[in-house]
C-alpha cells in the first residue's frame, strides 16, 4: 500500500472525489481521510438519492449557490441543487468571461426530464442520459452547450450528510 492510499473497510462507505481513470478512484472515508481506491473494489450505490454526491446540495437555493460559487472563485465550479420548480434540479455553473476583464458568470441550468420511456435526462436535448450522475460526469468532459466544463463541485453545506458516499467496499 502506497501512503496515498486509503485502507478499505468491508461495508465501510466512501465519497468518490474524482474519478482518476479507470482504475483509480480519489475518496474520503468517513474519518475525512482521503486517498486513492481501486475501483474494482467498491460498488456505486443503487439509488436514485443525490444526497450521497459531493456535488449536490438539497437545501441551496439560486442566491446561496451564486454566493457559493462567487467564493469559489474557480472556473468550471459547479453545484447541483433542488430547483425552484418541485421535483426538478438545477445545475449552477461559475465562469470566467472571455474579456479578459477577471469577471465571471454564473448560469442555472434545469436538468430536463424526457417525456417519453425510459427516463432520460439532459441539458442539451442531443446528449440523453440514463441518470443525473452520469450527465454530470459526462460535463465533466464536455461542455457541449454550456458555458464551461464541470469542473469543480463546491461542497456540500451540510456537513453531516458529507460522510455518506456513493460507493462502498464489499458490498453488491
Amino acid at each position: 500500500m502506497e501512503p496515498h492510499d486509503l485502507s478499505l473497510e468491508k461495508g465501510g462507505e466512501y465519497v468518490v472525489l474524482q474519478k482518476c481513470d479507470v482504475n483509480w478512484f480519489r475518496a474520503r472515508n468517513k474519518y475525512g481521510e482521503e486517498g486513492y481506491i481501486p475501483s474494482n473494489y467498491v460498488t456505486e450505490r443503487k439509488s436514485g438519492n443525490l444526497v450521497h454526491f459531493v456535488w449536490y446540495s438539497k437545501q441551496v437555493n439560486r442566491n446561496k449557490a451564486e454566493e457559493l460559487l462567487r467564493k469559489e472563485d474557480k472556473e468550471g465550479a459547479f453545484i447541483v441543487r433542488d430547483s425552484s420548480t418541485s421535483g426538478a434540479y438545477t445545475v449552477s455553473l461559475y465562469a470566467k468571461t472571455s474579456a479578459g476583464d477577471g469577471g465571471a458568470v454564473i448560469k442555472h441550468y434545469h436538468i430536463k426530464e424526457t417525456k417519453e420511456s425510459p427516463l432520460q435526462f439532459y441539458l442539451a436535448e442531443k446528449h440523453l442520459f440514463c441518470s443525473i450522475p452520469d450527465l454530470i460526469e459526462y460535463h465533466k468532459h464536455n461542455a457541449a452547450g454550456l458555458v464551461a466544463r464541470l469542473r469543480c463541485p463546491v461542497g456540500k453545506q451540510d456537513k453531516a450528510a458529507q460522510s455518506t458516499a456513493g460507493f462502498s467496499y464489499g458490498e453488491t
